[in-house]
């Protein structure tokens, strides 16, 4: 009886292994089984995460491969150092006033010697020496172009690269560059009044258009390079109009050619959204292609200071030659006046970041928010600030006659 229960024991526990066995196995066949669908999952995510990057690689591989790609790349990499601290000393003797400006998120900045760009954090990015007897300087994000006004020469310099070193057939009345690289030069021409001549980022021509009767005055490239708005004056019946031509450079022809009587267009800016343009007592607003939408009239003011940026216009004025009291206008695409402030001195510069409104008058700076007119802060900055710039409602940079300072103004 004892060897009989023994052995019942013995089949029990053998039965007991066994079912306890072929549980682990079937666990292990179903954790081996997930583990299999989890990595297959996995793999799946990743072979379409590696289709999407090469598709995304695919779309945009002219934009990958260009040279303005690496350009900006190497400047956002160069742009984490940090440089000296403000103020900083310019290089040279001065800088006239058309030469201090915004280049994407740093400052470009030209002497009567030298060009550099510098970053918010102080630190020189390019340098480029020069020897122009009237230097002019146009920016983009990451090339510059610097003419001789009323001279031949010019140059672009790259962040990257070699510099485009250039020579017009006649004396240059004025340039623009854009951020894809194209620039444009407008020049007097022996058959003609004016003439313009548009290149790609390569410095091979692109485009040439001749103004039989237009002197032109001045001009702005859109961000892309394919439209422009050119500005000029010449004569109908016995007196003087101004011109504006707006062009698509895919078209021989502008699209569009106005004349606008009576006054004389000495800015513009050419975008997207729209174009405007500042005379001596007229600002005017246009739609892309051309189509006036809104003329301002400023009979009797004097403009003091004007910014364009993003196809709106923040301009000061006195209300007349003399006179002690003006106003500083923000107006935005399309010509609605979005603020309005009185001024009790002459404004030296204005410019418009977002919200942060910065007026630069009588050695102060003054930080309005935009559209309630609040006033911010203000800070002395001395009676030499010609020049302001603004990239944040934080901090301005101030052009004064020998260096360039940083301002807090939150």
């Amino acid at each position: 009886m004892d060897e009989e229960k023994d052995l019942e024991l013995e089949e029990e526990e053998e039965e007991e292994e066994e079912l306890e066995t072929a549980q682990k196995v079937s666990a292990f066949r179903k954790q081996q089984k997930s583990r299999r669908w989890a990595l297959t999952v996995k793999r799946v995510l990743i072979l379409t995460l590696v289709i999407c990057i090469l598709l995304a690689l695919w779309t945009f591989r002219r934009q990958i491969l260009s040279e303005s790609f690496y350009e900006k790349l190497q400047l956002s990499i160069a742009e984490m150092s940090l440089g000296a601290e403000f103020p900083l000393e310019i290089r040279g003797n001065s800088v006239h006033s058309d030469n201090f400006l915004k280049s994407g998120e740093n400052i470009a900045v030209m002497s009567d010697t030298a060009m550099s760009v510098i970053s918010q954090k102080g630190k020189v990015l390019h340098d480029a020496q020069h020897s122009y007897l009237s230097p002019r300087l146009k920016s983009s994000n990451t090339r510059w172009l610097i003419y001789d006004l009323g001279n031949r020469k010019y140059s672009v310099e790259k962040f990257a690269g070699d510099r485009i070193e250039g020579e017009t057939a006649e004396r240059i009345i004025t340039a623009d560059i854009t951020d894809s690289g194209k620039y444009a030069i407008t020049t007097f021409a022996q058959s003609f009044v004016s003439s313009m001549d548009v290149y790609l980022s390569s410095g091979a021509l692109q485009y040439q258009y001749s103004f039989a009767s237009c002197y032109v005055t001045c001009m702005d490239l859109d961000e892309s390079g394919r439209h422009a708005v050119v500005c000029g004056t010449m004569s109908r019946e016995g007196g003087m109009v101004s011109a504006v031509y707006c062009f698509d450079f895919e078209k021989p022809e502008p699209v569009a050619v106005l004349e606008i009587p009576d006054t004389i267009f000495f800015a513009a800016q050419c975008t997207e959204d729209g174009i405007v343009c500042l005379g001596d007592n007229r600002l005017m607003f246009l739609s892309p292609q051309g189509e006036e939408k809104k003329r301002i009239d400023l009979i009797d003011a004097e403009i003091e200071a004007y910014d364009l940026e993003g196809g709106s216009c923040t301009l000061a004025w006195r209300d007349y030659a003399g006179s002690s009291k003006g106003k500083t206008c923000v107006y935005e695409i399309g010509g609605e006046e979005l603020l309005r402030l009185e001024n009790t001195g002459k404004v030296t510069d204005v410019d418009l970041c977002g919200n942060t409104l910065a007026v630069l008058s009588g050695g102060l700076l003054s930080a309005y928010d935009c559209p309630t007119g609040a006033k911010v802060n203000v800070c002395e900055v001395g009676l030499d600030a010609v020049n302001v710039e603004l990239f944040s409602a934080q901090d301005a940079y101030v052009l004064s006659l020998t260096q360039i300072k940083k301002i807090s103004i939150s």
